[in-house]
């Protein structure tokens, strides 16, 4: 009797991390305008964090991981900020990260391009086909990571199986 209830413990124990998310706070999207940015120009970031808080942006170069520069940015009462940065004129192309960092923890972020300043080039007609369109307004990233607590609860299934399979291989030795 006490196996089985011991069993029934564990999978309800098991099925309670199905349903539990971690703990996040709600963070208004990052946005960063414009985007396309060109090297030397001046970028917007907005985004939010606690109230009357100190955020640290960060801005990091997607396909080498280097981090560009880190800059401060206060948030009102509400917990919003907007910063303008101005880029660095040596900028190489590329794909941008803007991390918003808040109390040490990267709580959301939004990739933006930069791209060589370049002479306006005449246009033809068939150069003003139209064709598809692309999005205004980047995709931002929602939700949980529920990674590491999933992790936890494998972990933790795994361990009460071994102790089940144990525990049989005992009694069975006994009898």
């Amino acid at each position: 009797m006490l196996k089985r209830i011991l069993m029934v413990m564990a999978a309800l124990t098991a099925l309670s991390f199905a349903f539990v998310g971690t703990a996040s706070a709600q963070y208004n999207p990052v946005v960063v305008t414009p985007s396309p940015a060109t090297p030397g120009g001046t970028i917007t970031i907005t985004g939010s964090c606690g109230p009357d808080a100190t955020a640290e942006i960060r801005l990091t170069q997607v396909s080498t991981g280097t981090v560009i520069m880190t800059r401060p940015a206060t948030t009102d009462a509400d917990g919003n900020f907007s910063l303008d940065i101005t880029l660095p004129s040596n900028l190489e192309p590329g794909t941008y990260r803007a991390d918003v960092i808040c109390d040490g923890t990267v709580v959301d972020s939004a990739n933006f391009e930069v791209v060589a300043e370049s002479v306006t080039p005449t246009t033809t007609a068939a150069a003003q086909q139209p064709g598809p369109s692309q999005p205004s307004e980047p995709i931002v990233r929602t939700g949980s990571d529920v990674g590491p607590l999933s992790l936890g609860g494998v972990a933790l299934l795994t361990v009460g199986g071994i102790l089940v399979v144990a525990s049989r291989r005992r009694r069975s030795a006994e009898a």
